[in-house]
């Protein structure tokens, strides 16, 4: 998933620790694919699977940027406008979208992904 040199973790203790020393931690917006395949809003799609699971298939209007290069190109995201994020099934895209938002994009992640999309019988581009 993009993620293959995983140095160490942190148990759930740390989220106590951090609380003491820094306040609540954020939380990251869902937006369901019910809802976004709705919403007339001129939102940035971005799309943070990797580029064999995109030729797969994508969901309509969307812009890949595959997780581990969005650090490096966060300067093709648009910061005048939201952002919803999307990977397979969600995980990934919590992670982006958490980045994002840490970096004063308004984000948000589609719950459930492309697999969520697809389920629900949505348009997809092959």
């Amino acid at each position: 998933i993009g993620l293959d040199r995983i140095a160490g973790y942190l148990g759930p203790e740390t989220l106590d620790v951090w609380g003491a020393e820094h306040g609540s931690l954020g939380t990251v917006g869902q937006v369901t694919v019910t809802e976004f395949a709705g919403d007339g809003r001129d939102t940035f799609l971005l799309d943070v699977r990797g580029e064999s699971e995109w030729r797969g298939g994508h969901l309509p209007g969307a812009t890949l940027i595959p997780l581990s290069e969005l650090p490096e190109r966060l300067g093709e995201v648009p910061s005048d406008r939201a952002v919803v994020v999307h990977c397979q099934t969600g995980s990934r895209s919590a992670i982006a979208a958490s980045l994002l938002l840490a970096r004063g994009r308004r984000a948000s992640n589609l719950a459930g992904g492309y697999s969520a999309w697809v389920a629900a019988g949505l348009p997809v581009v092959t």
